[in-house]
């Protein structure tokens, strides 16, 4: 596939540190469904790294594709620069210094944006698991397990916090595997919760 930089939604350009890794994520805008974002390495052989917001057609793309520009969540883990607290990330905009921020910080201030400050504002969970250790496999199961709200815009964008990372072993039953615990808060007056979960790709 030929990759180039990707459109991005203002604002959503994001960078955290989580165990000695980085993860870089941004709502990449597509220009028809038949494309497909993701974040990587860029091939400058510079120090520290820097990273792009790609876009390419998707080969496994069936069906119509529009013209219409559709916003997908991209992401990237990669080695965590030791002693760096900023990155460099590219896309079809321009070159982005984004600072660094411990994920257990990014989550604890999105819970007190999401529960207007209140810690006790109801919340939904789920938990995805990965039997191959995959942070992006355990996100999305976790994701396809919540509630969905259903709403007139097709079009809205699901909001989602990571709560917890971690793994469980277990060699005699087999329940190695790695697992994401993620909440949403309260749907907005006037939605109504749907029996049948989807996960956003």
């Amino acid at each position: 596939m030929e990759w180039s930089l990707c459109k991005v939604q203002p604002g959503s350009l994001k960078a955290f540190s989580f165990d000695e890794r980085l993860i870089v994520r941004a709502i990449a805008v597509l220009p028809t469904p038949a494309y497909r974002a993701r974040i990587a390495v860029s091939q400058l052989l510079v120090y520290p790294p820097r990273y792009c917001v790609q876009v390419a057609r998707d080969p496994d793309h069936v069906g119509p594709a529009p013209p219409v520009e559709l916003p997908r969540l991209a992401s990237g883990h990669f080695g965590l620069p030791p002693n760096h607290k900023t990155v460099e990330v590219h896309d079809a905009d321009g070159c982005h210094r984004l600072p660094i921020v411990p994920l257990r910080v990014a989550v604890e201030e999105e819970r007190a944006r999401a529960g207007n400050g209140r810690a006790d504002a109801p919340r939904f969970t789920a938990t995805g698991y990965s039997k191959t250790f995959s942070i992006e496999e355990a996100f999305r199961n976790a994701v396809a397990a919540l509630p969905r709200p259903i709403s007139r815009r097709q079009d809205e964008l699901t909001h989602v916090v990571v709560e917890r990372i971690g793994a469980t072993f277990c060699g005699a039953a087999g329940m190695n595997q790695l697992y994401v615990t993620v909440s949403r808060t309260r749907f907005a007056a006037g939605d109504e919760i749907g029996a049948d979960p989807v996960a956003s790709t």
